[in-house]
C-alpha cells in the first residue's frame, strides 16, 4: 500500500529513521521490507545512519515492476548521489559497495520507473557490510586498525610530530592514529601544512567505541589548534578528514606539544573522562548516606580530584566537603553534549565545610570534582565527601511514554463499569508522568476519578490520532480533592490516561489512585451497520434492535419477486429513531419512504427488486438519542419469496400486469405486539 510520509526527506517520521547497528556480511539487513512506490507516491525515503564505518552494499529485490534504488549523502542541507541503480520486474540487484562513515546522515530512495508510475511496484531494500574496504590511503581509515602512537610521560615536556607528509581527499575522506597518552597532561595539539580546508578531531576509546573530545578546523591561512587540553593517561584516537564538502585535497602534518603532569597527588583522578565511578543508592528506607571520599588530597601537581557518580533514583541530596585543612571546592556537574555542565558549587576551609544543600536530581550520571583553592593551590588539604538525603523510590518511570503504557482491557458487557485502573501509583520528581493505555469493549457513559491525593496532580483523559495524543478532558486535584472527569459518552475503542504532577509535587512526589464508573450500552449490534452487512429481514416481518451511541444505524434486506402494496411502522421512543426504506437500483440506492417512530404508513406500492431498512437514531448516535425499536410490516402474510412460473402460453407481460394481493391494515394489526399498537395510529 502506497505511503505517502515518507516522500520528504526534509521531514521524514522518526520511524523513517534507521540506525543501523551490526549489519552482517552474509545475512541481509532489510530496510524497507514489502514497501511499494508508484500509483501516486513517486519517492519513498529512509534516513541512514551507521554504528561502524566500512563498505555498505544496498540490495533491491522481490521487485514486482521497475524501480529505481539511489543511495544518498546528506551535505551542507543537499543531498550528494553516491550510487544509483535500475531493477526489473523479478531481478535481484545489488549496488556496488558505498563507504558509509560512523556519525554521519545518508539516505536511500526508491522511485517508479515507467508502467510502475501508474502501476506501482512492490520491493525490498536491504543491505550488508563488507568491512573496512579499500580506499586511497584507506589503511588508516577504520580507527580501530589504525597506525599506533604514543605519547611517553618519562619527561615533563612533549614535543613531537604525529602525523608526517599526510594527505586527505582525493578519495581517502578520513585518515586515523591511535594515540597512547602514558601520563596525564595539559597538551596542545596542532594541524599545519594545510594547502586546504581540513578538520582535526580528539577522541577517547571507551567501551569498545570512540567518544569525541574536541574538534577544530583549519585551512591554508591558519592552523587548526586545539589549545591546552587536560588530557588524562590513556587510549585516544585523531582523526584528520576533509573540512567541508567538495573541500579539495590537500597534505597536512599534526604535532603536539605539552606539559606532563606529575608530583605527589594522584593525577589518575584529574579528569572527568578519567574519574573514578561511583553508584549511589538508597537504603530499603529511600534514605542516602555514603561517602563518596575518603581520605584523599589535592594540591601542588594534583590541583583537581573528579568522581563520576551513577545516582540510582532521583531524591533531596547534600553533598558535604569535609576535614579540611586547607582551602577547597566542591562542585557538582551533569553532562550536556560531551561537556561538563557546572550545577552548584560550595567552598570550604579548615573549620569549615563546603556543603551543596537540598540538591533535587533524577536518577542518572553526575560529576564531582574537589579543587584547591587558595593558598592550597601551592600547598595541598587532606578532604572527605560525604552524600546524604531522601530517595524518591516510589517512582517507575518504564510508564512515563505512552507507547509504553501499561494495558487495561475494561470489560462492559454487564451495562455496569466501576474499578480500579492505577492503586497506589505514585507521581513526583524523577517521575513527573504515569501512562495507562485503556480499551473500552462498550460504548457508554463514563467518568474518571483521581484521588487519595496528598499532593497537586492532574488527570487527562486522550485519544489517539494519527499516531499522537488528543486530550479529550482535564480535571486537577490535590490533598482533599479529588480530580474528576464527569460523565462522557465513549465509544468503544483505545484510550489513554494520563496522571502529571503539578505545582509542589513536581518537586516532590505525591501518591494517588484512578477509578472508572460507568454505565454501558450493551444492546449495540454493530454487526448490520450498513447496507453491506445487513441483516436478512426475519421471516416474520418483524425485526427488534436498538440504536444509539456506538450503534447508530442498523440494517435489513428484503427481497420481493412481484409487485404490491405493503404495509410498514416503527416503534420507538418519540424522536428516537427513524426509519428509511431503500430501493436498490443498478447498484445505487434510492430512498422510498421515510417514517418516525410512532409512525406507520399502509398500503405502499413496490415494485419487485432488493429492499433495504435502515433503522437510525435520532441524532445519529451522538447519544442524546438511544432507543429500542420494532420495525412492523406485512412481508410475512405477502412472502417476500413468492416464487412462480409463467403458465404455458401466457406472456410474463401479461402475468406481472395482474393485480397483487392486498393484506392491508390486518396483516400488520395481527403481527404487532399486544400493547405497541394502543400507541400506532390506525392504519388507513
Amino acid at each position: 500500500m502506497a505511503s505517502y510520509d515518507d516522500s520528504n526527506w526534509r521531514d521524514l517520521p522518526d520511524h523513517y529513521r534507521l540506525k543501523l547497528d551490526n549489519v552482517g556480511s552474509t545475512a541481509v539487513t532489510e530496510l524497507m521490507p514489502g514497501e511499494y512506490v508508484g500509483n501516486g507516491d513517486n519517492v519513498d525515503f529512509r534516513q541512514i545512519t551507521v554504528a561502524e564505518s566500512g563498505l555498505y552494499s544496498f540490495h533491491f529485490y522481490n521487485l514486482t515492476n521497475p524501480a529505481e534504488l539511489t543511495v544518498y549523502a546528506e551535505e551542507n542541507g543537499r543531498l550528494r548521489e553516491l550510487e544509483d541503480e535500475d531493477g526489473k520486474r523479478g531481478e535481484n540487484i545489488i549496488l556496488d559497495p558505498v563507504r558509509l562513515y560512523a556519525g554521519r546522515t545518508y539516505y536511500i530512495a526508491v522511485r517508479p520507473e515507467g508502467i510502475s508510475h501508474q502501476q506501482g511496484a512492490s520491493y525490498t531494500v536491504g543491505v550488508t557490510r563488507s568491512g573496512g574496504g579499500q580506499n586511497p590511503g584507506g589503511e588508516d581509515d577504520d580507527w580501530t586498525t589504525a597506525p599506533r602512537l604514543v605519547v611517553p610521560g618519562s619527561r615533563q615536556k612533549v614535543d613531537m610530530d604525529l602525523v608526517e607528509d599526510g594527505f586527505i581527499g582525493g578519495g581517502d575522506e578520513i585518515d586515523f592514529r591511535r594515540v597512547t597518552f602514558e601520563k596525564d597532561g595539559t597538551y596542545t595539539i596542532k594541524l599545519d601544512d594545510l594547502r586546504g580546508s581540513a578538520k582535526l578531531t580528539l577522541y577517547r576509546v571507551t567501551g569498545g567505541g570512540i567518544v569525541e573530545v574536541a574538534s577544530v578546523t583549519g585551512g591554508r591561512r591558519q592552523d587548526g589548534v586545539l589549545r591546552n587540553l587536560d588530557i588524562g593517561a590513556g587510549e585516544y584516537v585523531l582523526s584528520v578528514e576533509p573540512g567541508a564538502s567538495g573541500a579539495p585535497g590537500t597534505g597536512y602534518e599534526v604535532e603536539i606539544e605539552g606539559v606532563v603532569h606529575s608530583g605527589s597527588g594522584n593525577n589518575a583522578d584529574d579528569t572527568w573522562l578519567n574519574a573514578p565511578a561511583i553508584t549511589v543508592a538508597p537504603d530499603a528506607a529511600g534514605s542516602i548516606d555514603a561517602d563518596l571520599i575518603e581520605n584523599d588530597w589535592v594540591g601542588y601537581d594534583d590541583l583537581i580530584d573528579c568522581r563520576k557518580l551513577d545516582i540510582t533514583d532521583a531524591g533531596v541530596y547534600r553533598f558535604t566537603l569535609d576535614d579540611l585543612d586547607g582551602d577547597a571546592k566542591l562542585t557538582l556537574y551533569t553532562l550536556k553534549n560531551g561537556r561538563l555542565k557546572k550545577l552548584k558549587t560550595a567552598s570550604g576551609k579548615a573549620g569549615r565545610d563546603g556543603v551543596i544543600a537540598n540538591q533535587l536530581l533524577e536518577g542518572g550520571t553526575y560529576y564531582l570534582s574537589v579543587e584547591a583553592s587558595g593558598r592550597t593551590k601551592k600547598g595541598g588539604t587532606e578532604y572527605d565527601v560525604d552524600v546524604s538525603g531522601t530517595a524518591f523510590t516510589k517512582g517507575d518511570t518504564s510508564d512515563d511514554d505512552w507507547r509504553n503504557a501499561p494495558e487495561i482491557a475494561v470489560d462492559g458487557g454487564s451495562g455496569r463499569v466501576d474499578r480500579t485502573l492505577i492503586d497506589n501509583g505514585w507521581i513526583g520528581y524523577g517521575d513527573l508522568v504515569d501512562y495507562r493505555e485503556v480499551t473500552l469493549d462498550t460504548p457508554g457513559i463514563y467518568r474518571f476519578e483521581l484521588d487519595d491525593l496528598d499532593g497537586d496532580a492532574k488527570l487527562t483523559l486522550c485519544t489517539l490520532k494519527n499516531g499522537k495524543l488528543k486530550k479529550l478532558k482535564t480535571a486537577s486535584g490535590k490533598a482533599g480533592r479529588d480530580g474528576v472527569i464527569r460523565e462522557l459518552l465513549l465509544d468503544a475503542g483505545t484510550y489513554y490516561v494520563a496522571v502529571e504532577a503539578s505545582g509542589r509535587t513536581k518537586k516532590g512526589g505525591t501518591d494517588y489512585d484512578v477509578e472508572i464508573i460507568g454505565s454501558t450500552f450493551t444492546k449495540g449490534d454493530v454487526t448490520n451497520n450498513d447496507f453491506s452487512s445487513a441483516d436478512e429481514l426475519p421471516s416474520g416481518g418483524v425485526a427488534r434492535g436498538w440504536v444509539g451511541f456506538g450503534d447508530a444505524s442498523d440494517y435489513y434486506r428484503f427481497s420481493l419477486d412481484r409487485s404490491g402494496f405493503h404495509d410498514f411502522a416503527l416503534a420507538a421512543e418519540k424522536g428516537g429513531a427513524t426509519l428509511t426504506i431503500y430501493r436498490e437500483i443498478g447498484g445505487k440506492m434510492k430512498v422510498v419512504r421515510k417514517i418516525q417512530a410512532g409512525k406507520a404508513v399502509a398500503d405502499l406500492e413496490l415494485d419487485r427488486g432488493t429492499y433495504y431498512l435502515q433503522v437510525q437514531s435520532g441524532d445519529k448516535g451522538k447519544g442524546k438519542k438511544n432507543t429500542d425499536y420494532e420495525i412492523l410490516t406485512d412481508l410475512a402474510a405477502a412472502p417476500a419469496s413468492l416464487a412462480y412460473e409463467p403458465l404455458p402460453g401466457i406472456p410474463e407481460s401479461v402475468l406481472t400486469a395482474a393485480p397483487d394481493l392486498d393484506f392491508g391494515a390486518s396483516a400488520l394489526e395481527a403481527a404487532a405486539p399486544e400493547g405497541w399498537m394502543r400507541g400506532m395510529p390506525a392504519l388507513a
